[in-house]
Formats: C-alpha cells, sequence, structure tokens
C-alpha cells in the first residue's frame, strides 16, 4: 500500500512513500504452453500506480532531465536482529537496479512522461522496523536555458492541462 505525500524539508519537495517491502523488477514471462510473453507483476504494478497516483493528485507531470532520490528500506530478518540495527545498509539482494527499474517503471505516465527523462539518480537499501520506499524527485535546472523558457513551457503545459 501506498501512504500520502508529505511535504518535507526547506523546499517543500514531495516524499512519496510506497508502503511494504521493496518490489524487485521481475524479468517477462513465457508461457510454456502458448509461448505467450506476459508479465507476472501487471496486477502489482498497477495497484502500485493507483496509490502513487492517489499520492500525485492532479499534479502536473514531472519535465525532464530529472533526478529522482530513493531509499529502500527492507524489514530486518528474524534472524539478524541481534546483528542488525535500524538504518544499517542492506548488502544483499534484491539488486539495487531491479529495484529502481520497478519504481521507474511505476512512475511512467503518472509522475513523468517516461522514464527515459530521468537523468540521475541517488539510491540507497537500508534495514528498517517499517519496510517501504520513500522517494523524491526533482527537476533539474539546466545551464542551457538561462532564459527561463523552461518556465514558460511549464506555464504553456499548465495552461494546456486547464483547457484540455
Amino acid at each position: 500500500m501506498t501512504t500520502l505525500s508529505k511535504k518535507h524539508g526547506p523546499t517543500s519537495k514531495f516524499v512519496y512513500v510506497i508502503e511494504g517491502s521493496p518490489i524487485p523488477l521481475a524479468r517477462i514471462r513465457i508461457s510454456k504452453t502458448s509461448f505467450r510473453i506476459y508479465d507476472s507483476q501487471k496486477e502489482l504494478k498497477l495497484i502500485t500506480q493507483i496509490n502513487l497516483q492517489n499520492q500525485h493528485g492532479d499534479r502536473r507531470y514531472y519535465q525532464g532531465p530529472l533526478h529522482v532520490d530513493a531509499t529502500f528500506y527492507f524489514k530486518i530478518p528474524k534472524t539478524r536482529v541481534k546483528n542488525l540495527h535500524e538504518d544499517d545498509w542492506m548488502v544483499s539482494k534484491p539488486d539495487t537496479d531491479n529495484l529502481l527499474k520497478f519504481l521507474l517503471d511505476i512512475g511512467n505516465h503518472i509522475l513523468w512522461h517516461d522514464d527515459a527523462t530521468v537523468v540521475s539518480i541517488s539510491t540507497r537499501k537500508r534495514y528498517s522496523k517499517d519496510p517501504r520506499t520513500e522517494f523524491t524527485i526533482t527537476e533539474i535546472k539546466t545551464l542551457e536555458d538561462p532564459s527561463g523558457s523552461e518556465a514558460k513551457n511549464h506555464q504553456k503545459y499548465d495552461q494546456e492541462q486547464e483547457e484540455g
């Protein structure tokens, strides 16, 4: 499940929170009988996307280039409670890249038009008593655009959304 987003820090960035154990992207599957390709996580992605949409509300897409800062919090295994503590680093599977792939895929057409606009990523895997995924998104200001036309493009997009 996903909780409502909250404002965080002096810049009022939204922190998106996906409750529960972080989910790595699974590879596509091929049916043994019909040889059809299917996505074994289709329902899980849909549920997570709906909850993510509820957090994002009616705000516009983030427009690239984007930076995503994500922390994946995993439950401390019962067999390791004496050795591991809250916020210790997690150095075992699942791989960080598969966790990121799932997160970026579910953000398509909800948070951003396409995850290809994410050009910078910062990630961490930690242990916690409360397993979840927390992430923020930052629109990167480009040096090539000192005139402010990027802001004008945002205004134009917002106007089109209001009209259409």
